[in-house]
């Protein structure tokens, strides 16, 4: 099912939004152009994403440091990422299907 969650305007202009769509919470990230949802839960400790600081479509946890790709869901690989989550290489965050309609973001749950 599809849910409005911010416009595009918004998004834009935050970089990054967090939403509560069914009581799960979700961050939206604008990047090149698009808009990409994933889970607002990091693999390492189950901290919120959203606090973190987001570029290049990266978000890096503010917590640990831990970095996650929006595009993929996938944990960024590196030493500090193999600490963190021994099984990173095969560790993801659940995306969503985003799309953009009238100027509102959409994403299904």
């Amino acid at each position: 099912m599809k849910h409005k969650v911010c416009s595009w305007s918004e998004l834009v202009s935050q970089g990054k939004v967090r939403v509560l769509v069914n009581e799960r919470p979700i961050l939206v990230v604008a990047h090149t152009n698009q808009a990409y949802a994933i889970s607002d839960k990091c693999p390492h400790k189950g901290m919120p994403l959203s606090p973190g600081k987001c570029e290049g479509g990266i978000i890096r946890c503010k917590e640990h440091g831990l970095q996650v790709d929006v595009t993929t869901g996938m944990v960024v690989p590196s030493p500090k990422a193999k600490f963190l989550v021994p099984n990173s290489d095969q560790q993801t965050v659940k995306i969503f299907k985003t799309s953009i309609a009238n100027g509102d973001v959409y994403i299904e749950v």
